[in-house]
């Protein structure tokens, strides 16, 4: 398991970048269906964690699985695209926006990508340009109230990935702010 791991820890272009504990995820997750028990303790070697911390983001994110799927997966897009670069099914039924074919067939042109409904078609997700996301964090509109609650845990959810993706260096400077 440890070359398989390594492996997948390379397809990811984790290289030692404790930043790249999230696709490291996807693909351990894409080669085993799962991220299996002794995963955890490889990843977290590798990436200079706790096995505690690398759980906590797999529990965080609801992409990862601790034991191999059913036929049926609910996945982020991030989660999608990791799936289907490595999936080796002729056809999938693909159940979101369809603006999301397109990533799919790119990521693996050799399967058949079929929408369950052709007109699932978010007209909300085509408002958010680039541009209109530069407008919002240049300007400070359009803000997004949500209750303490998950604003707590969110801030603690990012401040996890920006810690684990600094170098003990810039972590320190941060701390002494």
């Amino acid at each position: 398991m440890k070359e398989q791991v390594a492996q997948a820890i390379s397809t990811a272009r984790a290289d030692g970048d404790r930043g790249a504990l999230l696709p490291a995820l996807h693909a351990v997750q894409a080669t085993f269906g799962h991220i299996p028990d002794e995963a955890i303790g490889l990843l977290a070697e590798h990436f200079n964690l706790s096995r505690a911390d690398v759980h906590g983001v797999m529990t965080f994110y609801r992409d990862f699985r601790r034991e191999p799927a059913g036929r049926t997966r609910v996945l982020s897009t991030g989660g999608m695209l990791a799936a289907a670069r490595t999936t080796t099914a002729e056809s999938v039924l693909v159940a979101t926006e369809t603006g999301m074919l397109h990533q799919l067939r790119q990521a693996n042109p050799a399967v058949r990508w079929e929408p369950v409904n052709p007109g699932a078609v978010c007209r909300f997700m085509k408002m958010t340009t680039p541009a209109s996301l530069l407008r919002c964090l240049r300007a400070g509109v359009q803000e997004v109230t949500v209750p303490a609650s998950v604003a707590s845990r969110a801030r603690r959810a990012v401040q996890a990935m920006i810690t684990a993706g600094d170098s003990p260096a810039a972590a320190a400077g941060r701390a002494a702010r």
